[in-house]
This record gives C-alpha cells, sequence and structure tokens, in this order.
C-alpha cells in the first residue's frame, strides 16, 4: 500500500471516531434546567425519571456567624420534619411554628428546610404514590440517616 493511500485510511478512521463521538455527545448532552433530556440516552446516563429525595445545603449568602449557624441547624429540623410527617402519612399543609419572633434566623431556616422537604416529597407522592413515597422515604433514612432519618 501507498503512503498517501495508508494516511487517508488512518485520517478516514479518526475522522470517523471524531463524528461518532460527536454524534454519542449531541445523544446524550445534559438537558438545560428544568427540562426534560434531549433522548433516551441521555435520560439513561442522566437517570432521569428516578425517584430523587436529596437535602439542598445552599444557605441565605446574607447569614454570618450564630445566624448562620441557627439557620442551618433549623433548616435540617424543617427538613426532617417534613420527611416524619411523610412516613407518617400527613400530607403537611403548611409548616409549623415553632420559633418565637425574636429568633427569625431560625424560624426561616426551618421554614426553607421544611418547604424543600415538601417540594420533595410531593414529587415523589406523584411519582410513586403515598406508599412508594413512604418506602423511598424509609430506604433513603437507612443510606444516610444523618439527613432523611427523622428520629
Amino acid at each position: 500500500m501507498k503512503p498517501g493511500r495508508a494516511l487517508g485510511w488512518v485520517a478516514a478512521y479518526l475522522g470517523l471516531g471524531v463524528l461518532g463521538m460527536a454524534c454519542w455527545w449531541w445523544a446524550a448532552r445534559p438537558p438545560a434546567p428544568g427540562t426534560a433530556p434531549a433522548s433516551p440516552i441521555a435520560a439513561a446516563l442522566l437517570g432521569a425519571g428516578e425517584p430523587r429525595l436529596d437535602y439542598p445545603r445552599e444557605v441565605p449568602a446574607d447569614l454570618v456567624g450564630e445566624a448562620r449557624a441557627n439557620w442551618r441547624s433549623a433548616h435540617l429540623d424543617g427538613w426532617k420534619w417534613r420527611l416524619a410527617q411523610c412516613l407518617d402519612g400527613q400530607p403537611g399543609a403548611a409548616p409549623p411554628n415553632l420559633f418565637p419572633p425574636d429568633d427569625q434566623a431560625r424560624a426561616d431556616g426551618f421554614r426553607a428546610g421544611w418547604g424543600a422537604a415538601h417540594t420533595q416529597v410531593n414529587d415523589l407522592v406523584r411519582d410513586l404514590g403515598v406508599p412508594g413515597a413512604v418506602e423511598f422515604v424509609h430506604s433513603k433514612g437507612r443510606q444516610q440517616p444523618g439527613l432523611h432519618n427523622p428520629s
């Protein structure tokens, strides 16, 4: 085989490889936030459609020191309170008001944690039904007791 012809075959082989990788990337690209995956391949790779219960870890930027610590503690308490309501089969219409008005950081953190869990529990109930949601929260409690076990 002539060197020019061999070089052509190598270039064609590499070109098809690059084209194949580009097509795979296009089919498996992540979706834009809040939208469905671009293809069934992307859905399978990203685990789309699987139930999720993820503890949100963002804290308001304006909180510092003791107020930040109080907010974070109450946020986790609100998260676990709503999960306990789910395990008890309670619909959870609104977060309870457990803190005095002068402890605004704790009250806000509790409501934020409760609300975050409430949104995810509602999604679980919609996707899995009440018994499925309760079982899913139980399984998450066994996997990560610090975040999902209300006791």
